[in-house]
């Protein structure tokens, strides 16, 4: 085993990895170390990087060992360091736009449970279910802003303008709902709301039903965010997603995946 010396003092590799990340030890966190084997100088901070293949071989033998508690301690060293080693690679592949969709899906297992709850989630500065930091766009009355708020309520956790047997709910019955004496009006309002990207209509399914539905930048309920949803409102909703979660979105399109979605959700 490697025989180290730090400040004065003999250690061997296992000793001065435990001493280190223990933090109730300060003066183990800065300082050099020699190598008294190879007379080579390395800061303490760097010991895990340069000594894991050795820590790693170490960790196979029970021997290496005075007790199994601190074979434990040191594997969780071990494990909690190789952990971040690997996430700041991932990051860094992330920042020049090299990281594959399977290293992100990697990523994903790494992260902390809360953080995979959100992932994909819209994060909103401020928010119950209304994204109060996106205005009003200028072209829309209040009459008209007051109407589309209406929808909101209306829409189901998918987002869509549903009955709750999820489907279609009648253009006549919304008419109604919004305070308009025919379809016409229904539909003129509709289209400044589609001209705003604030909801559009879906394609036909396989059973040639089609929704409105909303732009989940504006409002959400727990919804999802599917490639076909990402790709009607991708602008609004590119300010409200990580760069990890944008990267996720674009590397599933360019696969071709459309019907998939973030493979966690969260109540809202």
């Amino acid at each position: 085993m490697k025989k180290l010396e730090f400040k004065g003092e003999k250690y061997n590799l296992l000793q001065l990895i435990g001493y280190h990340y223990d933090v109730g030890l300060k003066e183990f966190k800065d300082g050099e170390v020699i190598d008294t084997s190879t007379g080579e100088v390395i800061f303490i901070n760097n010991l895990f990087d340069v000594y894991k293949e050795n820590i790693k071989e170490l960790l196979n033998n029970s021997r290496n060992f005075s007790s199994h508690k601190e074979q434990y301690k040191i594997k969780s060293i071990y494990e909690k360091q190789i952990k971040e080693i690997k996430l700041k690679q991932l990051n860094s592949r992330l920042e020049d736009n090299t990281i594959t969709l399977k290293e992100i899906e990697e990523w994903l297992t790494l992260m902390p449970y809360k953080e995979r709850l959100s992932f994909g989630i819209a994060k909103y500065s401020n928010f119950i279910t209304i994204n109060h930091a996106k205005p009003k766009p200028k072209s829309l009355s209040y009459s008209d802003y007051g109407k589309f708020f209406t929808l909101i309520y209306i829409m189901n956790y998918n987002n869509k303008i549903v009955y709750s047997n999820g489907k279609p709910i009648k253009r006549k019955e919304l008419a109604n709902q919004l305070g308009f004496s025919n379809i016409k009006s229904l539909d003129n309002f509709f289209t400044k709301l589609k001209k705003e990207n604030m909801l559009i209509r879906t394609e036909p399914n396989k059973d040639n039903i089609s929704f409105y539905t909303i732009n989940p930048a504006y409002a959400m309920r727990r919804i999802e965010i599917d490639l076909t949803t990402y790709n009607y409102f991708k602008e609004d909703l590119d300010e409200l997603l990580t760069p990890l979660e944008k990267k996720y979105m674009e590397l599933k399109s360019n696969k071709g995946s459309v019907n998939h979605s973030f493979p966690v959700s969260n109540n809202q």
